[in-house]
């Protein structure tokens, strides 16, 4: 019966957010609010501000009975829990067009990423009313902050735009903060604003595990186009070839059970 709606999905002109949706609500990392899916199905990468959020009734109505509206909850969710383990089931028999239908951890992770850096983070204010009516106007920015590293650990960071994403973000002052306030607020019992202050790139990078970003910019290597020096100094020079980094060993430093990551005077050797 899924195989079928998801044919009928495949067949409609809504084909791509369709499966846009199925990807955030197969992958995130908690129950979607309907107004946080309206806006991340508006995100591009290289957007600078918001654009008008999808409606509820237009994210239903192109997943063909694959998911629903919970007003109770006011989320979008699978309409059976078996439709998530379907689609996790799927992956293996799908033909390449079709996998490519889905987003990647890079797109999921780069609409975070995107999002955290529309200008209007970058007015940073330490003012608890201001923030507070912030989020409530931006309703995807208590994800975003939260999880962006999350879903760009791994994999995700091995993508250039990803890279560039993550440098955007750090290298201002004002966003960063926006970022880390934001983030605190997700995290305190008692929906305060704090923000622990002095965190570095280099120190964000290394508590979120991000350890292949955290090699690649301690020795000043990318393939980026930019040229940075959050962390040592080094000019990032672009690349012909991309050589390969092997990390040296690491050890662990916090975070949780079983995160290690590479200690910020450890040397990287290229290969």
């Amino acid at each position: 019966m899924y195989r079928k709606l998801l044919n009928r999905i495949i067949e409609e002109d809504d084909t791509k957010t369709a499966f846009e949706i199925l990807t955030w609500l197969l992958y995130a990392q908690r129950p979607l609010k309907t107004e946080e899916l309206s806006e991340i199905l508006v995100i591009e990468p290289r957007d600078t501000h918001l654009s008008d959020p999808t409606s509820p009734r237009d994210i239903v109505e192109c997943c063909r009975g694959l998911v629903v509206w919970e007003r109770a909850s006011d989320t979008i969710r699978f309409t059976h829990e078996t439709v998530k383990e379907f689609l996790k089931r799927l992956d293996s028999s799908l033909s390449p067009d079709k996998k490519a239908l889905f987003l990647t951890s890079a797109d999921i992770a780069l609409r975070c990423l995107t999002y955290l850096n529309f200008d209007i983070f970058e007015d940073f204010r330490e003012d608890e009313t201001f923030v507070i009516d912030r989020m409530n106007r931006f309703k995807f920015s208590k994800y975003a902050a939260q999880f962006w590293a999350v879903h760009t650990r791994g994999k995700a960071e091995e993508s250039e735009e990803v890279q560039c994403a993550v440098l955007r973000l750090l290298e201002s002052e004002n966003k960063k903060k926006s970022m880390l306030q934001i983030a605190g607020f997700t995290r305190s019992r008692f929906g305060r604003i704090t923000l622990t202050k002095g965190q570095t790139p280099l120190h964000i990078i290394a508590e979120e595990g991000l350890t292949a970003i955290c090699g690649i910019f301690l020795t000043g290597h990318t393939c980026i186009d930019r040229k940075y020096s959050l962390f040592t100094g080094l000019v990032n020079k672009k690349c012909p070839e991309c050589p390969g980094l092997v990390l040296p060993e690491s050890r662990h430093i916090g975070g949780g059970p079983g995160r290690t990551y590479p200690t910020a005077f450890s040397r990287v050797e290229r290969t």
